[in-house]
């Protein structure tokens, strides 16, 4: 089973629309990068790879070259007090949340062209959500040093909150 996301990203007056193809763990062993979620409220640091690769057959050329960026990002609710039902959708949408962001982020920090200060993920297959995210300037991470093991990596120029709402079912929805 597998979907899709479609992310809209504004540029001045013009609106480029991109489409993430998610796939499942099951499906594809390498899509995702770890076996963890990004929770709601609360920040974290992302280690998203320079150049993914096999693991079991990397060669590193020279301890001193980057091997990764390390990323702040936080999802917030859009709410200040979110629903039962809002905590729900999310807790079954997190881990695809967490892909669509983790491939989202590793086109910003790998990529040629750099993404807009805002971005908008909507996902309208099931239950129905919208990923609002805006970076800054990291100018925290910018003063500090990180590493994996011995393996230098860089710190992002950028960290990202992403606003979570959801858009089919009412927030006030008590259910039965």
């Amino acid at each position: 089973m597998g979907g899709s996301l479609l992310v809209s990203v504004e540029r001045g007056t013009s609106k480029l629309e991109l489409v993430l193809h998610l796939c499942y763990i099951d499906q594809v062993q390498d899509i995702t990068m770890a076996g963890y979620t990004l929770p709601l409220n609360k920040t974290r640091l992302l280690c998203l790879e320079a150049k993914p690769h096999n693991n079991a057959t990397a060669e590193v050329s020279n301890l001193n070259d980057p091997i990764g960026t390390v990323v702040q990002v936080t999802i917030k609710s859009r709410n200040a007090r979110p629903s039962k039902v809002e905590l729900a959708i999310f807790a079954i949408e997190q881990h695809d949340i967490t892909t669509a962001i983790e491939r989202l982020l590793l086109g910003h920090v790998n990529g040629s062209e750099k993404l807009p200060e805002c971005v908008v993920i909507r996902e309208d297959r099931l239950l129905g959500y919208i990923l609002v995210g805006e970076r800054k300037k990291w100018t925290y991470g910018r003063r500090k040093q990180f590493y994996w093991g011995r393996h230098p990596l860089r710190s992002g120029e950028d960290k990202w909150v992403f606003y979570f709402e959801t858009t089919k079912l009412q927030v006030n929805y008590t259910g039965r």
